[in-house]
This record gives structure tokens, C-alpha cells and sequence, in this order.
């Protein structure tokens, strides 16, 4: 219930409370949407053995895993974020000889949520993950020390004394709330939908992240099922930076598009779908030309607000819970532009649960997620 309420004040209405579930109070206004950032949830008073391996060495990805996110964070129109770490500094100090930090690196913050453990198939979460803090484990793996040195530094309500430290989900999603103003900031023009596509569009995964993900020659190294699991759960799509978000918009290698489009319409009784909207790459030819066999990454993000209708029957159906869904596709290199609007058309018609089989609508089998795995939510991203 946390969750699509958050959902109808996002797309810009609210909800009240009937019985044993929520209604909407009017048409979501896309004029009135907001951006909600929520924190992907925290892990608790952990300790060592929680974290245990088989071979006796801790790793906190065991616990991360098993701890699913918290409510309201799998909100189909949120942004929801999780925390990782780059902190990996020890005190000085006699009183900590011999610990070490208990996550490397760039990988995931100790304290963080995934949604590994999650049996629901309609969303996968976070989206984004931002600095959480990391943990001090004793020589004997006794002990795990959340220390002010591993921890996020930041202003005190108290002006005498200034600054003061935060650490986990809540210290992430603050940073995330700063990007967002960041990229509202530099383009007043966006919608709330495409500042949260922005902030994962230039979301980037760490080397600790992605380890074991590709083989020598760049090619995924895990199947599709695999990646989703390992990868995106974990750390959505990676972490943005403030230099990358500014700089996106401006740049002339990307491309935004803010449309609107009617996904149903009803014919003869039935509801059929109603339009498709269609995007034309601006390929800079020369610069094509001069790239020749150089293989290039194509990354595309597709985010909207969906009307949340929380009823009974669950979250799959396709009148259900997510109203519309959304999709993207790219026309073959052999493919007409008939044929290629043909080919969506008639597969959509033929998808009579909203899901279908997602293969389809796709051509090309290079997208590093794949279109099953995409398709989750109201925000898909792949290359």
C-alpha cells in the first residue's frame, strides 16, 4: 500500500483508503508529478557469522543477498537507491590493529538491501547505488565496527559542532536527492520521469561490480538470467557522478526525447492499443565512417509513470497493477521501416497478459540485459 501510494503521488495524484486497499482520487496530472527518491532499505545489527561462508571467510554480499528491500522501495515510479562503498580506510590507532575493511572497494555497501531474494518478477531493484559506508571486521572476524572513518561525513543540526557522520541507504539516497537537484538545476526543461532516467542513464557500474561479468573480449561472461541476478539486484546500474550528469544533456552523443502517447484505446468493445511512437537516430555519417569495425556501445534508458491500480489479483496481468508498460525496440539492419512497425504491432496484439514473450519485439540478441529482463517496472535500460 506504501508503495503505490507513492506511485499515484508520483505520476501527480493521490490516493485514499477503501477497505482493504487504495483508490485513486483522480486522473494523474502530468503537470503536478514528482520525483520521489527512496532508500533501498538497511541490513541491521548484522554480525559475522550471518556473513560466514562455507570455507569459513566472510563476504557481506551472503547477507545482502538474502535481505530483501524494504517497502515502499519497490515503487514501480520511484527512484530507488542503494548503497556501495569506496571507503577502505583503517584508524590509526592501537585500538584497531590488525582490522580491515569488510567490503572492497567499489562493490557493495555492507548495510545495503538487494532485491536478489525477491520471488515477485515485476520489478528488480535499486535502480542506482551511491556511497553507504563500510565496516571494520577484527583480526578474528569477531567484531564489525561501523568507524567514523568509514562512515559518510556530514552537517550537524547543531552549529557548534558542524559536521558529523551517516553511513548506509539513508546517506545514498541524500547524495541521489543532490544529483537530482543537480540535473534539475542544469535543465529546468526535464520532467521528473527523465531526471530519474538521467541519474541511471549515467549510472556506471565499478570494476568490483562487474567483476566476473565479461570475458577478455567484452562480451558478457554470464548469461542473461545470471546478469539480472548478480548485477542488476544488486546495483542497479551502477553509480552516476555529478560530471556525467551535467555533461549528458549537453553532449551531442545523447539523445533526449520527452514525449507523451495514448497506450490503449477502445475498438468495437475491446481495448486495443492505440500508438507507437517512432525515433530516428541522428548518425553523425562521417564520424561513422571513421569509426568503421569500431564496436561502439548503444545505451538506452526509456522511464514514465505508470498509474498504479493495487488490486486483489497481484502484480502481473496486464490490467493490473502497472495500468501500461511501456517497451522499447530497435529496427533490424535488414528490417524495413514498414516491416519493423509491422513486426511490433502484430506481437503487441498477440500480448494478452502485458508480457508475452518479450523476444519478439526484439531483434537483436547483443543487449547486455535482454528484453525479459528489462521490461520490469516503469524504468528500462540497456546496451
Amino acid at each position: 500500500m506504501w508503495s503505490a501510494t507513492l506511485d499515484a503521488l508520483a505520476a501527480g495524484t493521490d490516493v485514499t483508503v477503501q477497505d482493504d486497499r487504495i483508490e485513486l482520487i483522480g486522473a494523474p496530472d502530468p503537470e503536478a508529478s514528482r520525483l520521489i527518491i527512496v532508500s533501498a532499505g538497511n541490513i541491521r545489527n548484522a554480525v559475522p557469522h550471518q556473513m560466514r561462508r562455507v570455507d569459513g571467510t566472510l563476504d557481506p554480499l551472503l547477507l545482502s543477498d538474502l535481505s530483501r528491500i524494504e517497502e515502499p522501495a519497490q515503487a514501480h515510479n520511484v527512484l530507488t537507491v542503494g548503497a556501495c562503498t569506496h571507503m577502505d580506510a583503517v584508524p590509526d590507532s592501537a585500538l584497531f590493529s590488525g582490522f580491515r575493511p569488510l567490503a572492497a572497494t567499489g562493490s557493495l555497501s555492507p548495510f545495503s538491501r538487494t532485491s536478489v531474494a525477491l520471488t515477485n518478477g515485476s520489478i528488480a531493484k535499486p535502480d542506482i547505488v551511491l556511497e553507504g559506508g563500510n565496516m571494520l571486521v577484527a583480526p578474528d572476524d569477531s567484531i564489525l565496527d561501523a568507524h567514523d572513518l568509514v562512515s559518510v561525513a556530514t552537517t550537524h543540526h547543531d552549529p557548534a559542532r558542524q559536521l558529523t557522520w551517516t553511513n548506509a541507504t539513508s546517506a545514498a539516497t541524500a547524495q541521489a536527492a543532490a544529483l537530482a537537484a543537480t540535473a534539475m538545476s542544469n535543465y529546468p526543461g526535464l520532467r521528473p520521469e527523465t531526471v530519474r532516467a538521467l541519474l541511471v542513464h549515467e549510472a556506471q557500474w565499478t570494476p568490483a561490480m562487474e567483476k566476473g561479468l565479461f570475458k577478455k573480449t567484452g562480451a558478457p561472461k554470464l548469461g542473461k538470467g545470471d546478469m539480472m541476478r548478480q548485477v542488476i539486484r544488486r546495483y542497479g546500474w551502477g553509480m552516476p557522478t555529478a560530471e556525467r550528469i551535467r555533461s549528458s544533456a549537453s553532449n551531442a552523443v545523447t539523445m533526449i526525447i520527452q514525449n507523451t502517447l495514448v497506450p490503449y484505446k477502445v475498438k468495437g468493445g475491446q481495448v486495443r492499443l492505440a500508438e507507437l511512437k517512432l525515433h530516428e537516430l541522428p548518425w553523425p555519417l562521417e564520424q561513422l565512417r571513421d569509426l568503421a569495425e569500431t564496436t561502439v556501445d548503444l545505451r538506452v534508458t526509456l522511464a514514465y509513470m505508470i498509474e498504479p491500480n493495487p488490486g486483489r489479483r497481484g502484480m502481473l496481468g496486464r490490467y493490473s497493477y502497472a495500468s501500461h508498460g511501456l517497451r522499447f525496440a530497435i529496427k533490424g539492419p535488414t528490417e524495413s521501416s514498414d516491416s519493423f512497425q509491422r513486426r511490433l504491432a502484430e506481437q503487441a496484439e498477440h500480448d494478452s497478459d502485458g508480457l508475452g514473450n518479450p523476444k519478439a519485439f526484439e531483434s537483436n540478441s547483443r543487449w547486455l540485459v535482454g528484453p525479459r529482463a528489462r521490461n520490469l517496472g516503469s524504468l528500462h535500460a540497456d546496451i
